[in-house]
């Protein structure tokens, strides 16, 4: 089987920091997150929300809204997809070895990363459509927990989520993605193994087409 490379059409997180300064970039968010909260109980603080909030829309522009070139495709006919070990939002650990026999979409996103938002909703509607058929997708969280719960309750987000935090920067680079952008989706096919990469917004007819699947 020919492994395919979706090269992206849309912008996308593009976060060239290194480890360590992703990881800063975690932290300083959360920290924002959170005095943007405590700010909604202290009314006469509402100024300091109001830069706050914006400074938290500065920060996520900067890191999101670079584009860089796309990675081609690992050069092998195919390539073995890595298990791993993760909690989902129920504090269960997941491994991938769970959907194996099925076309797993891997997802790499976070709350922060306004590309991987806006694709989610397609992703709902396609799991809906297409489980019956063997499509599944498993989100990867490089978020906190808090801010994912919230937004995964508020899209009623219908596959499982995993929380990865910063442990999911190595993770997704072991899956090809070397420059830490977002999103990033890993399709892997029945037999557990890797059939394309995709750096940016996965259209849903490339995962139908790669993954040739039809509704039943």
């Amino acid at each position: 089987m020919k492994l395919h490379s979706l090269r992206p059409q849309h912008n996308y997180c593009a976060r060239q920091y290194g480890v360590k300064n992703q990881l800063k970039m975690l932290i300083y968010t959360s920290k924002l997150r959170f005095f943007a909260n405590f700010c909604l109980v202290l009314p006469s603080l509402a100024t300091l929300c109001r830069g706050l909030s914006s400074l938290f829309f500065i920060v996520s522009i900067a890191a999101c809204d670079k584009t860089t070139p796309a990675h081609t495709a690992d050069k092998k006919e195919t390539s073995p997809a890595a298990d791993f070990l993760l909690p989902d939002l129920d504090g269960n650990s997941r491994s991938l070895k769970e959907w194996k026999g099925k076309f797993i979409v891997l997802n790499f996103w976070a709350t922060w990363c306004p590309p991987c938002r806006t694709e989610i909703p397609s992703f709902i509607k396609l799991q809906q459509q297409y489980a019956s058929s063997g499509l599944q997708f498993v989100g990867i969280a490089i978020d906190d927990e808090v801010s994912v719960q919230q937004f995964a309750m508020q899209m009623n987000i219908n596959y499982p989520i995993l929380m990865a935090q910063t442990q999911g920067i190595d993770l997704a680079r072991q899956y090809g993605n070397l420059s830490g952008a977002l999103p990033f989706s890993v399709l892997i096919n029945p037999e557990g193994f890797i059939v394309a990469r995709h750096i940016g917004i996965l259209e849903p007819e490339k995962i139908l087409t790669t993954a040739q699947l039809t509704k039943d």
